[in-house]
């Protein structure tokens, strides 16, 4: 995907111009790369956070915690 992605770039005047001007700044095409798809990453990372954090709290408003148990009533489970 990211060879594939640089050919459409250097097929792009506009585009390989600007990469040519961050390449002056030290900015490698290869850099670019790499910061996006690490903070694509840690977004992600944060979206399943947040999410675990929101089931908890849906389940905690659903069942009383006073009253959940890690032990299963085989007398519920046959009925």
């Amino acid at each position: 995907m990211k060879d594939h992605i640089k050919e459409k770039l250097d097929a792009d005047e506009l585009c390989v111009s600007m990469l040519q001007k961050s390449e002056e700044k030290g900015l490698t095409f290869d850099d670019l790369w790499n910061k996006k798809i690490n903070s694509a990453a840690s977004t992600e990372k944060e979206r399943m956070a947040l999410n675990s954090i929101w089931v908890q709290s849906v389940i905690k408003t659903i069942f009383d915690e006073k009253h959940l148990s890690i032990k299963i009533d085989s007398e519920v489970i046959e009925t």
